[in-house]
């Protein structure tokens, strides 16, 4: 008997839902634990303006919140936003996730 494979599509959101879905989970985000700045370099303190979130360590829940996201919007940037981290941060997680 021949097994046929079947190909299942999710429609990528568009960039209005995205940015729709960012606002909601922004409450969400805020919650997530953060470090204690006091031994951040200007650096890492200037690019955190940018990124509030960059050189936190990844907590399990904001994984979670990664991996779902990334896969509704297969988008880095946008999952970048969200998390308000870095895309090369975001893009080496999901890479060590083995998500890309």
């Amino acid at each position: 008997m021949d097994e046929k494979s079947i190909e299942i599509i999710i429609p990528e959101a568009t960039d209005e839902e995205i940015e729709e879905l960012i606002a909601k989970a922004k409450p969400y985000i805020e919650k997530l634990p953060k470090r204690n700045t006091t031994t951040f370099t200007d650096i890492e303190l200037g690019t955190r303006k940018n990124y509030p979130k960059a050189y936190e360590f990844w907590a399990d829940k904001e994984i979670e919140i990664l991996i779902r996201a990334y896969s509704k919007f297969k988008k880095i940037d946008k999952v970048a936003k969200l998390l308000e981290r870095q895309p090369s941060a975001v893009e080496k997680r999901l890479c060590e996730l083995e998500l890309l």
